[in-house]
């Protein structure tokens, strides 16, 4: 298994061409398994997480020999500080106070990777650009079998895969995807297009409140559906709020075109010159470029989005001021490859 360079630049993944990449920033499949006579990891004592953890290992090395790509293990026990925060900023690791017996494996491109010892024995997460979740599905369900095929994954003849969440009960899957919504966002209509949209067992949530235009829609529960059902409930759900958010990017390109291009205009350029950009307004603004980049009103590689949301967070190792700074100086770097549609300069 290889060793992953700590950076922040987007994932592999996230430079592929995809359906609607515009809105959907991601799809992603997790898997939730557990094994068969062992208590549920937060149960289980310090001496036994690491016994099920080293055999989970064995079981996934011989998975990741068989790859096209090259996989990395790593044991969040044995990691510095560093490592491990950068690891729960790329979402490949979750944030857990036991850490004792904790590990995850990654694949090269990011795409897939497979946590051991978090709330579930076992989770497989596979995440692909754009709307995606049959592709997602159909990975996650392959490293699946062939990990049953050594593991015994617990599960229950009525009830399915037994999992430490009662809400994953049944297929254990959990199918998200996460949009764009700027247009619904700006136009206060969001809350109406909600309620048409997400039905229930469905979520959608952002975890910026008001001004959050970046948001995770998911299924809550599992029991009693099946895997093909509850990414048909997503995939409708998300196809829904595509065609409004569409609608009224196009209202606000007729309607309102000097009032976008002046919010777009003005982010870019404070984002592209600020000496200091805190995290709320870094993200807040960010969106905004992503809506000028896929509008037209700015030219800049697709995944300049992805590049600027890597840098957002702060580091474990900063203080606050270090942090404001280091941020701008890496959202610089970043919009050097954006212009202003027309203007070479990126000056208009």
């Amino acid at each position: 298994m290889m060793k992953v360079k700590l950076d922040d630049r987007p994932a592999l993944w996230q430079y592929e061409a995809a359906p609607e990449a515009d809105i959907v920033l991601e799809s992603r499949i997790t898997l939730h398994r557990n094994l068969t006579s062992y208590a549920f990891s937060p149960f289980l004592s310090p001496e036994g997480r690491r016994q099920l953890s080293t055999r989970i290992h064995s079981c996934i090395s011989r998975l990741a020999s068989g790859e096209a790509q090259t996989w990395q293990w790593w044991d969040a026990e044995t990691a510095s500080v560093r490592e491990r925060a950068w690891y729960i900023r790329r979402h490949l690791l979750l944030p857990t106070e036991q850490i004792v017996g904790s590990a995850v494996a990654v694949r090269a491109d990011e795409g897939a990777v497979i946590r051991v010892n978090t709330e579930d024995h076992v989770q497989i997460s596979v995440v692909h650009n754009g709307l995606q979740l049959a592709r997602c599905r159909e990975c996650a369900d392959g490293y699946d079998d062939r990990l049953e095929a050594v593991l015994p994954f617990a599960f229950h003849d009525e009830f399915g895969y037994v999992t430490a969440n009662p809400a994953r009960l049944g297929t254990g899957m959990e199918v998200s995807v996460l949009l764009h919504l700027p247009a619904l966002v700006g136009s206060r209509r969001i809350a109406r297009i909600l309620q048409r949209a997400v039905r229930p067992g469905l979520t959608l949530y952002t975890d910026a409140g008001e001004e959050g235009q970046v948001f995770q829609l998911s299924n809550q529960i599992t029991l009693g559906l099946t895997e093909e059902e509850l990414i048909r409930r997503v995939d409708n759900a998300a196809a829904v709020l595509i065609q409004e958010e569409r609608k009224y990017r196009r209202h606000w390109q007729v309607s309102k075109a000097d009032f976008l291009r002046d919010r777009i205009y003005r982010a870019y350029g404070i984002l592209r010159y600020a000496y200091r950009v805190t995290e709320a307004e870094g993200g807040r603004l960010a969106g905004a470029v992503q809506w000028g980049i896929t509008s037209g009103l700015l030219q800049g590689p697709s995944y300049t989005f992805a590049a600027l949301r890597k840098v957002l967070p702060a580091h474990e190792e900063e203080d606050a001021e270090t942090s404001v700074r280091r941020r701008a100086r890496e959202i610089h770097s970043i919009l050097a490859a954006v212009k202003v549609q027309g203007d070479d300069d990126g000056k208009k």
